[in-house]
């Protein structure tokens, strides 16, 4: 019985690390039984006491990104024809949202009321997308349609043969089936973040949150997953370090006051009018004799 059960975790935590894996690509469509695997193992590592485990499919932006594209997407239709019954059709929207809930919304809740510890843990392998550049900075190149009176075709392979470069963002992934996925293992073992970028880090994951996801979820999955208290929960910690955070900047300004040149000038102006001897009156004019 014993190995049984033993059988039948690996089997759902190999569902669970697969159903990860493609919903960190590009075509994150993931059946139900793999989704549901991973849902349960993101339930199970966020509630681990004393705290939860983060290293556990770690919070990435393909992650959130996959699992509000799934979300909001509209059901697909069961397979027809020779598929039927070959092919698991993708999971249902419902059960997405689920996963975006606990993996994402749940876990971002966490980590506003975690110490720096648990930032350096949970955010780890959230690395943030590189930035696009402005159409300001972008040249613009105008390619002629014919040169020297031919016609201008694609660009010519190189000498080796190859017609492109591979891309350097491929050199930290890793291919699973065919499809590519992040690494974000290498991330979590890498040297411990400073503070300032952690905090980035938090916030562009708060700032991608967002309800539209979370309307798939079934009638009572606010309740039994208990978001409205984790959320209410994660507001209070987030005001209680801003007031903390404007106190210490208060005492700190209190203590090592910042020389303000304008107030410092009027100061030392008004000093030196203080400072000098009031002028002595002027004796005033004797009354000349009447004759």
């Amino acid at each position: 019985m014993l190995r049984v059960a033993r059988r039948m975790a690996d089997d759902e935590a190999a569902l669970a690390a697969s159903a990860y894996t493609h919903v960190c690509t590009d075509f994150p469509e993931v059946d139900q039984p793999r989704l549901d695997a991973l849902c349960a193992s993101l339930q199970r590592a966020l509630g681990r006491s004393p705290t939860p485990d983060y290293a556990a499919h770690p919070l990435c932006c393909r992650l959130v990104a996959g699992l509000a594209f799934g979300a909001s997407r509209l059901p697909d239709a069961a397979p027809e024809g020779d598929l039927a019954g070959l092919v698991l059709p993708r999971a249902a929207p419902s059960r997405y949202a689920q996963a975006y809930a606990v993996g994402c919304v749940l876990r971002a809740c966490a980590l506003l009321q975690a110490p720096e510890s648990g930032l350096q843990a949970g955010l780890a392998a959230y690395e943030l997308p590189a930035e696009e550049p402005s159409p300001e900075d972008v040249p613009e190149v105008s390619v002629p349609a014919e040169l020297d009176g031919e016609e201008v075709w694609a660009a010519e392979p190189d000498d080796d043969d190859c017609a492109y470069e591979a891309l350097e963002a491929l050199a930290s992934c890793t291919v699973t089936g065919g499809r590519t996925a992040a690494a974000p293992a290498a991330a979590a073992a890498a040297a411990p973040l400073p503070r300032a970028e952690l905090l980035r880090r938090l916030a562009h994951l708060l700032g991608t949150l967002s309800h539209e996801p979370l309307a798939a979820l079934p009638p009572g999955a606010w309740a039994s997953l208990g978001l409205g208290g984790a959320l209410c929960g994660a507001l209070r910690a987030a005001q209680v370090r801003a007031r903390v955070r404007v106190r210490a900047r208060g005492r700190v300004r209190r203590e090592n006051p910042s020389p303000n040149p304008n107030t410092s000038c009027a100061t030392r102006c008004d000093r030196r009018r203080r400072s000098r001897p009031a002028p002595s009156p002027s004796p005033s004019p004797s009354p000349s004799p009447s004759p």
